[in-house]
Order: C-alpha cells, then sequence, then structure tokens
C-alpha cells in the first residue's frame, strides 16, 4: 500500500503541531506557514523518524510525496538554518527519509510529480511522475517522455488517466493507450505477464504535434501513432506488430521497412479493441507502405502466418 502525503506541511489541529512551531518557517512578512523549513537542523531527523513510524505503524510499500512546490522559497525566521539555502535543506531532508525508509524496506517506493521530479531529486527518489493532466493524454505523454530524458534508473509513470461519465468511447481509448504504451501502467492485472514490462521505448518523431512512439520487445513491436503523419520504422525480427491510433483521424499510415516477406494476418479493431476486418496481408518486398482505415481509439495487429 502506498500513502500520498505532505511530507512537510504539519495541521495546525494536529497533535504535533505544539511540538514543531519552532521549526516551521515564516514568510517574508514574518507570518508562519505551514511548511516545516528544511533548513533546520532538526527538520531531518523529524521527517524521517515520523514516516518511517508511520511506515513501520501500517506495513506500507511506499509514500508518494507531494506540496512541495514552495520549498524553494526562503525562510525569514529566526531560529537556526543549518545550510545556507532551502534547496540545500530539501536535499538533506529527502535524504533522511529516504536512508531510513529504505532500511526498513529496500524496495520501499518513494515517488513524486513534476515540478519536483526533476533532475535534483533523480538520487532522491525511485518514482517519477508526470504533473496533474489527468484529462490531456497528450500533454501527459510528451512529459512523459520528456521524464526519460533524465529518469533512467527509476520508475517513469504518468498522471493516472481521468474522463468524464460521458466521454467518447475514442477518446477513453486514446487515453487507455496513452498511459499503457507511455508509462508505468496504472491498471488492476498482473503486470508480470505484460510484455511491455521489458519494452524499449524510441520516439519515432521529434516534432511535438506530429507524435509517435516504439516499444520494442522481443518479437513484438508496438507503435504508437499520434497524427495522420506518415512516418517509417524497420521491423526486422518482430513476427507480431500493434500499430495504435491515438491520433484526431480514422486512418492509420506508416511505412513499414525491413519485413520478414510472405504471408502476414491483418485485422482491425475497433476502441474496444473489438475485431471489425480481417485479412491476409502479401508482403513481397521487405518494405511495405501500411494504409488502413482504423477507428480513433482502436489498432491494427499483424502476425506473421
Amino acid at each position: 500500500m502506498t500513502v500520498w502525503v505532505a511530507l512537510f506541511i504539519v495541521g495546525k489541529a494536529t497533535r504535533n503541531y505544539a511540538h514543531v512551531r519552532e521549526i516551521l518557517k515564516q514568510d517574508s512578512n514574518s507570518k508562519e506557514t505551514l511548511y516545516l523549513c528544511p533548513q533546520h537542523p532538526q527538520t531531518p531527523e523529524y521527517l524521517a523518524r515520523t514516516f518511517l513510524r508511520a511506515a513501520q505503524d501500517y506495513d506500507l510499500d511506499g509514500y508518494w510525496l507531494d506540496f512541495m512546490d514552495n520549498l524553494h522559497l526562503p525562510c525569514h525566521a529566526s531560529h537556526p538554518h543549518a545550510v545556507a539555502s532551502p534547496g540545500e535543506g530539501d536535499n538533506r531532508c529527502l535524504i533522511a527519509v529516504r536512508d531510513a525508509l529504505l532500511k526498513f524496506k529496500p524496495d520501499f517506493l518513494i515517488e513524486t510529480r513534476m515540478k519536483m521530479a526533476n533532475l535534483k531529486a533523480q538520487s532522491l527518489v525511485n518514482v517519477l511522475e508526470t504533473t496533474d493532466m489527468p484529462f490531456d493524454f497528450d500533454i501527459n505523454r510528451s512529459l512523459g517522455v520528456f521524464l526519460r530524458a533524465f529518469g533512467k534508473g527509476s520508475a517513469l509513470k504518468l498522471d493516472p488517466a481521468q474522463w468524464h461519465m460521458h466521454e467518447r468511447n475514442e477518446n477513453v481509448a486514446k487515453l487507455c493507450a496513452t498511459v499503457v504504451l507511455c508509462g508505468v501502467p496504472v491498471f488492476s492485472l498482473d503486470l508480470r505477464i505484460l510484455p511491455l514490462t521489458q519494452a524499449r521505448l524510441e520516439p519515432l518523431s521529434l516534432e511535438p504535434y506530429f507524435p509517435a512512439l516504439r516499444l520494442d520487445s522481443d518479437s513484438t513491436l508496438f507503435l504508437y501513432l499520434g497524427s495522420a503523419a506518415i512516418t517509417s520504422t524497420p521491423v526486422r525480427k518482430h513476427s507480431q506488430l500493434f500499430v495504435i491510433n491515438p491520433s484526431d483521424t480514422d486512418q492509420l499510415r506508416i511505412a513499414l521497412e525491413e519485413m520478414v516477406p510472405g504471408t502476414w494476418e491483418l485485422r482491425t479493431h475497433d476502441c474496444f479493441l473489438k475485431e471489425t476486418r480481417k485479412e491476409q496481408l502479401r508482403v513481397k518486398s521487405r518494405d511495405l507502405l501500411l494504409n488502413r482505415p482504423v477507428p480513433q481509439g482502436g489498432m491494427l495487429s499483424l502476425r506473421k502466418s
């Protein structure tokens, strides 16, 4: 079980409030805030002790650390500061919390989102998430790809998708396709049997408004085509392909290169993954321009016979 926490905030109605008032931050008007000062000498030890105890009491598996956006603001309290800057203090606190939790459970999950999920936090947490973007799968995907620029060694996660109860089925399918193919899938299933858990992600286009992604997994190839723009990619050893359509058109076009010649079974699926068409595809040369009508949110599946 993972718990969502405001790591540095102490509520006025809590039992601890009276004991930590002396280490709370003050703003430029000398007004007390609800944030613990990360520069105070006692804060790292207090946070490590408090959150370790909660993890032990409830046998937790992880924390999602949130509400840390304003920690970069300086503290104007008269209490002592062990380090000169809020950033240094933030590092000390997260290191203390991280070390205590990983000693408790070596695989304890410590997650944070953008803006805190940045290059500085790479060594302090082990799960990086995009920021709050539950209804916009396009930006959610783009930020997920951005996280991969520096997130090696961490689990990379998109903001969980949400949609209105009357949302179009095609858009729901696009949201689900984005969450599954572009980050840690947020669904209740046995992830160990998913080929995507060991896939290698590679962008096929550097244009942010014409997204195309490739995921390699042993003999299976997944292609995410976010627009009607034609892109190309080699197939090589793959004997099974899934071409997903999260674009705003009902057509998929892609140049498949270095395919194995012979007969391929081609199936078209709608946004419910219901099969709507089946055909035999004869590949005579190693290059093929695939151009088929595919419903938005749907996909093509190809398998070498």
